[in-house]
């Protein structure tokens, strides 16, 4: 059947009609709970069945080229398609209204073809590209919409007759010669993937006589040689799909608070990061503890949590794989947090959004750092700007590999945003999120990388030029930047980011001392007992409580309290006979976690022995010899370390191992006797989980 306006369609209203073929239709919708406004296929019940596979194939592509899938359900016999509203015109009606240069067809071929190399990764194909099924947005962005399923091929020759039916004229030889290659029969011929295809339209433009059309990345052009190299990193691809799905998720309205927060419980750091921003005042007006990551997700919402989680990961991957870009991502956290308290402070209503702005700020630094390492060495030892040495500043290269990931909106403008211009303008939210961005990065690098000299002298200036336009008093200054310090910390533990080569506190109270008499004291830590307080009150509630939060508090005390710097959750698997790591806190936590693995019995070494007679041992290498060579020692190279055994019901369910490397103060009596608690209290919790009480790990 046909629907109109009005009409109601499970859980969404028909506002318009689109476009109508045969049995099938296009409509435009708006969910009528949450108000977003969609696009809907119908699709006539006989090629329903067909059509359902590839929908299922599509919805799980996340690409700034390719229409979001949102949903898919079936009503009276018909099958119903919600996907993204993409606001634009098909490419067929586009170019039949206004004549397309060159280059701007090249343009949206390439655009095109990058979403067909990452469906075709993915396992899916298009089977169905037309100039009609690819609309091109306002911005001049394409999106590709009905994918229907064929092969690699099939999807190039496609692409080739797109092209050629959108170029004004005869194509350059070399565009010519691509096209050719695409459409050959020739297997041996043919291009292999949909990039090799993009490549050489990028090179066949570049090579063409006169100047190349704007919109077309030439080959010589310093960015886009930059994003090529950041895209071949075998790499970047994992990094980038799993961001553009949790962009995704953030985007669906039919996404639970439940989906996402399984997502974070999977990482110890983001997992500490939600629970500290839920239990803030700004979000916790209860004043009861939230402990359920679950409960944490709905007081952020769903869109704040995925997109917080897509920049932790960001920084997560590069700091992972190159040691030298660590500080430029503590930098990156430290900026982020000074963003969150400034943004309190100033009653900015959004303050996870300023955390988000200003975790990305420094984006493009950090891709410099990890992908162009000698030019970056350049810029930093001659103290001279980006764009001498490569061509390109910093913002822009972020800006680019934010679109590329589907992060666009207040990342990106905060990005771009120049804090003069914004100093004049009428004061706004938007102005003022910007504004925040701005004096966060500009701050936390006069506080934390200039000297102390040129460091006090340009917070002064920051202050000021910011301070009218932020309403935060000069003495609440040195609270927010003391506090931004405390905040990052723990995260940056988790994550394996020393803060050694950052003396911060100290740093804070030089580069502040102006603003107020300095107490020469760094806020007090917390104690041992208010970490013990929060989990039992956890245990105690009589709500669901989330395991994965009461044992990630455990072991963040094991390494803040009880004097250990790494700490491990373990577990036993009865089917292999084997205590596997599961969560990790500290420097280089997840390779200690994936790593732990012993068998529980004597061979096992001092970890496998203490679980296997379920008993605490606690192992100082530099006076136990026969402990230098076991496996515990040989793989994670400790001085010192407890194994903590966690018994349920008489029945070993684990451990909590904690160690200290060389060099660290050996924990006293009082600090083992922490860990011992600790150890109890995660038996308790899991036990209350197996009883249905809690979320099982």
């Amino acid at each position: 059947m046909h629907y109109h306006v009005g009409d109601t369609v499970g859980a969404y209203r028909v506002i318009a009609e689109m476009a109508r073929g045969g049995t099938e239709q296009l409509l435009k919708v708006e969910h009528t709970l949450t108000r977003r406004v969609e696009a809907m296929q119908v699709v006539d019940a006989g090629a329903a069945t067909q059509f359902l596979e590839d929908i299922q194939r599509q919805s799980r592509l996340a690409h700034p080229n390719i229409a979001a899938v949102h949903n898919a359900f079936t009503d009276r016999g018909e099958l119903m398609l919600v996907m993204e509203l993409v606001e634009g015109e098909p490419l067929s009606r586009k170019s039949q209204a206004a004549r397309l240069s060159t280059g701007q067809a090249v343009d949206y071929a390439i655009q095109v073809l990058d979403a067909l190399e990452y469906a075709h990764r993915q396992g899916v194909f298009h089977g169905d590209l037309t100039p009609a099924s690819i609309v091109v947005a306002v911005d001049g962005k394409v999106k590709l919409t009905g994918f229907r399923g064929a092969d690699a091929a099939t999807d190039l020759r496609a692409a080739a007759a797109v092209l050629r039916e959108l170029l004004p004229g005869p194509p350059p030889p070399k565009v010519q010669e691509a096209m050719d290659r695409a459409r050959s029969e020739r297997p041996e011929v043919r291009f292999r993937t949909a990039g090799e295809f993009r490549d050489a339209l990028r090179l066949a433009v570049s090579a063409a006589p006169g100047p190349p059309a704007a919109p077309v990345a030439a080959a010589e052009d310093p960015l886009h040689a930059a994003l090529a190299r950041i895209e071949s990193d075998p790499n970047f691809p994992g990094c980038a799909h799993h961001i553009r799905g949790l962009m995704a998720l953030s985007a669906s309205p039919e996404v639970s608070a439940q989906t996402l927060a399984a997502i974070v419980r999977k990482d110890v750091a983001l997992t500490l990061r939600i629970l500290k921003a839920a239990n803030s005042a700004y979000y916790n007006r209860s004043g009861r503890p939230v402990l359920s990551i679950t409960q944490a997700v709905v007081l952020l919402g769903v869109e704040t949590v995925a997109q917080v989680a897509s920049g932790m990961k960001i920084l997560d991957h590069y700091a992972r794989h190159a040691p030298g870009v660590r500080e430029l991502a503590a930098f990156s956290l430290l900026t982020a947090s000074q963003a969150r308290r400034i943004a309190e402070a100033a009653e900015f209503p959004r303050p996870e959004e300023a955390y988000l702005c200003a975790l990305l700020r420094n984006l493009g630094e950090v891709l410099v750092a990890y992908y162009q390492p000698r030019e970056y060495a350049r810029i930093v030892a001659a103290r001279t700007t980006p764009r001498e040495v490569l061509g390109f500043n910093y913002e822009e290269l972020a800006v680019e590999v934010l679109r590329r990931w589907g992060i666009g909106g207040s990342p990106a403008a905060a990005i771009r945003a120049n804090p003069q211009v914004l100093l004049r303008q009428p004061p706004g939210l938007e102005s003022k999120l910007y504004l925040i961005t701005a004096f966060s990065h500009l701050a936390a690098h006069a506080v934390h990388r200039a000297g102390p000299e040129a460091g006090d002298q340009a917070l002064i200036e920051l202050i000021e030029h910011f301070r009218p336009r932020l309403s935060v008093g000069e003495k609440a200054l040195r609270k927010v930047l003391e506090d931004a310090v405390e905040d990052a910390r723990d995260t940056m533990t988790a994550l394996g980011l020393s803060l050694d080569s950052l003396t911060l506190q100290s740093q804070v109270r030089a580069a502040t001392s102006w603003l107020g008499e300095d107490t020469g004291h760094a806020p007090p830590a917390e104690q041992p007992s208010e970490f013990i307080v929060r989990i039992e009150n956890a245990l105690q509630d009589d709500g669901e409580f989330d395991l994965t939060s009461v044992v990630t508090m455990a072991l963040e005390a094991a390494v803040r309290a009880a004097g250990f710097e790494r700490a491990v959750f373990a577990l036993v698997d009865a089917d292999s006979g084997r205590v596997q790591g599961k969560l990790g806190f500290g420097p280089e936590a997840d390779r200690l976690a994936d790593g732990f693995s012993f068998a529980v019995s004597p061979r096992g070494g001092p970890v496998g022995l203490a679980v296997f007679h379920k008993q605490d041992a606690y192992v100082h290498l530099g006076r136990d010899a026969a402990a230098r060579d076991s496996l515990v020692a040989r793989l994670f190279g400790p001085a010192l370390f407890l194994v903590a055994v966690v018994v349920v019901r008489g029945v070993a369910a684990g451990c909590l191992y904690c160690d200290a490397l060389r060099g660290h103060p050996e924990p006293s009596a009082a600090q083992r006797d922490i860990a011992g608690r600790l150890r109890d209290l995660t038996a308790l919790a899991i036990d209350r989980s197996r009883n249905g009480t809690g979320i099982a790990l």
